[in-house]
């Protein structure tokens, strides 16, 4: 994708609209985690030293991201009561987060280069594949790490960006959410322009990874609340159906 610079200030929401669940996890509390010196962010997903002991899996999950650079993402409930293993060394992110993870009944999906997504374990499914749940807009936002910051509620704000996002993405066939994945980080200016942004990977089409970075330059929100944690990280993935809602149903498709 087409890349706009934006700063590694990992304080953020991170919104998952998407087949795994309809909730998020947020970066928001990192900068109350204990401090760690933070990777240099590695576009190929290099070796970094981890130094992370045993503790609450969501708390560990917050380190890791820390470290790592990745935007972690999962259901609250699938954190409750479970504890992280622990890991210490020198590993690629993505050899290191099964580590922590070991022992939980916990796997970890990486839908893009810059994040990843906790989900059950094969052998600790219940009820439908995650993969198989249709993408959905609804955010628990009770399970969103930091939406409720310092007695603030942003999220009625972040599901705004989210239903923006997707309008204007619904706009044009080529970028029509439903068939592809699509992880952005956007950052708001104080008059509602989206001022930075990056995206991670490729949705397999660089004709339509244009037209989204297009569509998410032309965003128009409003101003964002004071002291919202930024940047907001929504990520997209197929629907099964193909069928998004909020989109309105084009002619003849």
């Amino acid at each position: 994708f087409p890349v706009d610079p934006m700063s590694r200030t990992w304080a953020s929401i991170t919104v998952l609209a998407a087949a795994l669940a309809s909730v998020a996890v947020s970066g928001a509390a990192w900068a109350q985690a204990p401090s760690m010196p933070v990777a240099d962010p590695a576009a190929d997903g290099g070796p970094v030293e981890f130094d992370i002991p045993a503790q609450p899996l969501a708390a560990a999950l917050k380190l890791f991201s820390q470290r790592s650079n990745l935007s972690v993402m999962a259901q609250s409930s699938l954190l409750d009561q479970r504890t992280s293993t622990a890991v210490h060394g020198v590993f690629a992110p993505r050899d290191a987060l099964p580590r922590l993870l070991d022992g939980t009944g916990l796997e970890a999906r990486f839908p893009s280069a810059g994040a990843a997504a906790i989900v059950p374990a094969p052998a600790a499914r219940s009820g439908p594949n995650p993969a198989d749940m249709p993408l959905s807009l609804e955010i628990a936002e009770s399970a969103i790490d930091g939406i409720h910051r310092g007695g603030a509620d942003y999220g009625p704000y972040v599901a705004s960006m989210q239903a923006a996002l997707i309008g204007a993405l619904c706009r044009s066939p080529l970028t029509r959410p439903g068939a592809y994945r699509l992880a952005v980080q956007l950052r708001v200016g104080p008059a509602g322009d989206v001022s930075a942004f990056r995206t991670g990977g490729t949705t397999g089409d660089a004709s339509r990874d244009a037209a989204i970075a297009r569509a998410i330059r032309s965003l128009a929100l409003d101003a964002p609340p004071t002291g919202m944690p930024q940047p907001v990280t929504i990520l997209l993935r197929p629907a099964r159906s193909g069928v998004v809602p909020g989109c309105v149903p084009q002619d003849g498709g």
